[in-house]
């Protein structure tokens, strides 16, 4: 008799014995799904590819149809109170988004009762960007006191209100 034997006699059973009865378990689990899996073609990666590029095609296109309306149709600022140094950053990001997103900007400024310096500056910046990138800018009802202000700094003749 060999070690092994007598060693599995003196124990009575085989200690791993379990192990292949746990494999042959997980064996008849995964044999359906591994039958299903090829039955099934997998698709090639240029099937995956296309299925996604239509999948993302219909997005991609409302969106750009609803960018070129947007900036088509224009947008309208309406500027009222006071704007000066302290509102000025404000200003500054809503007319440089505006300038991104449209082809026509509309800006009414009947309501803007006073302006400094640095505001009419901006206009006058807002203005210039806006002819360099080809983005139309159409002035409504400019006050009075924004026209005056405008005099005494020299810039009433290069504004196109």
């Amino acid at each position: 008799m060999s070690a092994t034997e007598q060693h599995d006699s003196v124990m009575g059973h085989d200690p791993l014995a379990w192990i292949a009865q746990d494999a042959d378990e997980v064996d008849d689990a995964v044999a359906p799904v591994a039958e299903a899996a090829a039955a099934e073609p997998e698709p090639t990666p240029q099937a995956a590819e296309q299925e996604a590029v239509q999948a993302e095609q219909p997005a991609a296109v409302e969106t750009a149809i609803a960018l070129a309306e947007q900036a088509a149709s224009g947008e309208v600022l309406v500027l009222d109170g006071d704007m000066g140094i302290a509102n000025i950053n404000e200003w500054h990001v809503t007319f440089r988004e505006a300038l991104l997103k449209h082809a026509k900007i509309t800006v009414q400024a009947e309501g803007l009762l006073h302006v400094d310096t640095a505001a009419l500056q901006l206009l006058y910046a807002f203005q210039r960007e806006a002819k360099t990138s080809e983005v139309e800018v159409v002035w409504q009802g400019v006050s009075d006191s924004v026209r005056k202000t405008a005099d005494i700094i020299a810039l009433s003749d290069a504004m196109d209100w």
